[in-house]
């Protein structure tokens, strides 16, 4: 999707991302997956802090004094905010080419089987 916006006071044309769209497009520009084939509009939020590519040494008691400070509990960094933030299934889903693309199973009278492979 593009769309009309404006930059520096100009207009211009601009790709238009939610959230988990936008970081995946940063980091795949970063080369994060490496020669992955990955569709960044394929992925959601859950994709996103899913995937295994965050440094497991930086988390719970590796945490940076001021994450541990800020929130002694979450096993991540979360600096402000009155509640904290847990995720299910942080850093656990490998990286693989075409992820997201294929819903792999359908269960009868219960509709898609969203994991992947």
């Amino acid at each position: 999707w593009i769309y009309d916006t404006t930059r520096y006071g100009k207009p211009v044309k601009g790709r238009s991302m939610v959230c988990c769209v936008f970081v995946c497009s940063m980091w795949k520009a970063g080369g994060l997956f490496g020669n992955d084939t990955v569709n960044c509009g394929e992925l959601s939020n859950l994709d996103v802090y899913d995937l295994n590519v965050f440094d497991k040494t930086k988390m719970n008691s590796g945490r940076p004094e001021i994450c541990q400070t800020s929130d002694p509990e979450n096993q991540n960094c979360q600096l402000v905010g009155p509640y904290t933030l847990n995720f299910n299934h942080y850093n656990e889903a490998p990286v693989y080419s075409h992820m997201g693309e294929k819903c792999p199973t359908w269960i009868p009278g219960q509709g898609p089987d969203y994991w992947g492979p």
